[in-house]
């Protein structure tokens, strides 16, 4: 999925999480997407969002009178399997760990070059040469993989206690949590700024439709590396979520 289409579904992820079996869709503007897509032409934005609608993940309508965009339920799926920290939200990290030992490499992969690229696809972290960490449960795309090519290659180990060294350390390396709290951190005060009031996007200048966009940028960017630990380790800072939320709840 190329990058503009992430950015424009992620813009139409609901602020209200529902914890039920039933998604509800929320409706946003078609207004808003030239100010977080000002890259595209008019006519690429148009040729977007048809692309989207004919694979299904958004939805469009015309009831106020102006076009409007809603995720589809199936879009909100492809986008939780993209960028994890949105499953996150609805299902928050405990502090319980899995570990994945590597063994003998089997022949299929005897430098288990596949299995690396694999896992840090997937968000694990590299601890050591043949240790890698997953925060919770490993997905299932590795969890097939392993049971099909590595049965007797790997040892996966959960833990939910760290009991020496210093988690925050080592995590937070490993993890680049300390860089993607910092930028969490400096985009809240940003929002701060900018936000003193409700904006309407038919209203906004040059100005602040760039630092709309330089704010959504950059939490997309950060999105796409975080898979929700900044809760866990720097509870004081505003997670990508929240400040996406703030974002969007008050453009209008």
């Amino acid at each position: 999925m190329k990058i503009t289409s992430k950015k424009l579904l992620l813009w139409l992820y609901p602020t209200q999480l529902d914890s039920g079996t039933r998604y509800r869709g929320r409706r946003v503007s078609y207004a808003q997407v030239p100010v977080i897509l000002p890259e595209l032409s008019e006519d690429g934005r148009q040729s977007l969002v048809r692309l989207l609608e004919k694979n299904r993940l958004l939805h469009t309508d015309q009831l106020t009178g102006e076009l409007n965009l809603t995720l589809s339920s199936y879009g909100k799926s492809q986008l939780e399997a993209l960028f994890p920290l949105l499953k996150r939200e609805l299902d928050p990290w405990q502090g319980d760990w899995q570990m994945i030992l590597f063994l003998e490499p089997p022949q299929s992969d005897p430098s288990f070059r596949y299995l690396r690229s694999l896992l840090l696809k997937e968000l694990c972290f590299a601890l050591k040469r043949g240790v890698y960490l997953f925060p919770g449960q490993v997905t299932e795309r590795v969890t097939d993989i392993l049971n099909k090519t590595y049965r007797d290659s790997v040892v996966v180990i959960k833990y939910d206690t760290w009991s020496f060294g210093d988690e925050l350390k080592i995590i937070g390396q490993k993890a680049n949590l300390h860089s993607m709290a910092d930028i969490y951190s400096g985009i809240s005060t940003e929002l701060k700024k900018l936000l003193t009031k409700r904006l309407s996007c038919k209203r906004l200048t040059n100005q602040q439709k760039k630092a709309i966009y330089s704010v959504y940028d950059r939490l997309f960017i950060n999105f796409s590396e975080d898979i929700g630990l900044i809760d866990h380790y720097f509870p004081q800072v505003e997670s990508g979520f929240q400040l996406l939320c703030q974002l969007k709840d008050n453009l209008e």
